[in-house]
């Protein structure tokens, strides 16, 4: 984000979800500077469509009109318990 409060004309950001409506298919994410930003659930990198509110999220922020902004690629970063679990069930299969 800019000092004026607005995201950068593009810019690979952190967030989180801070809303999403299922049945719309859109939501809203925080960004971690307090700004929020639309996006759409076609939008989510791994092809679900659906994720859930409070999930830590990085994503590219377009502008889509004036002061107006979307966010597109929104992907999920994993928490440090799945990574950890992840990690603990490959070391196991060996």
């Amino acid at each position: 984000m800019t000092h004026s409060g607005e995201p950068h004309r593009f810019a690979h950001l952190a967030g989180t979800v801070a809303s999403f409506d299922d049945h719309a298919g859109w939501g809203t994410l925080r960004i971690d500077d307090g700004a929020e930003v639309f996006f759409h659930c076609t939008q989510i990198a791994d092809g679900t469509r659906t994720i859930p509110v409070g999930a830590a999220v990085t994503a590219d922020v377009l502008p889509i009109g004036v002061g107006e902004w979307e966010a597109a690629n929104v992907e999920r970063v994993p928490s440090d318990d799945s990574t950890a679990a992840s990690l603990s069930r490959s070391a196991n299969r060996r």
